[in-house]
C-alpha cells in the first residue's frame, strides 16, 4: 500500500499584496510535489501548528 502524506503549507514568497500563497505539499512513495492553490493569506492570520486558517480571519483577510 503507498504512503501518502498531504500538508497544506504557507509558500515563503510572498505576493505583490502582502499576502502568502497557500500550497499542498504531496509525498507519495518518497516522491514530492506541490500544487499551489488560487487562495492566499496573511501570514498572521495562519495556524502554523495546525496548517489551517485561523478562524478569526474575514475572507477580507484572504484571498
Amino acid at each position: 500500500m503507498s504512503d501518502i502524506s498531504i500538508t497544506p503549507e504557507l509558500n515563503s514568497k510572498k505576493l505583490k499584496d502582502g499576502t502568502q500563497r497557500i500550497q499542498i505539499p504531496i509525498t507519495l512513495n518518497k516522491k514530492h510535489c506541490r500544487i499551489a492553490t488560487e487562495y492566499s493569506v496573511h501570514e498572521k492570520f495562519w495556524n502554523t501548528e495546525r496548517h489551517e486558517v485561523l478562524k478569526g480571519a474575514s475572507h477580507r483577510d484572504s484571498y
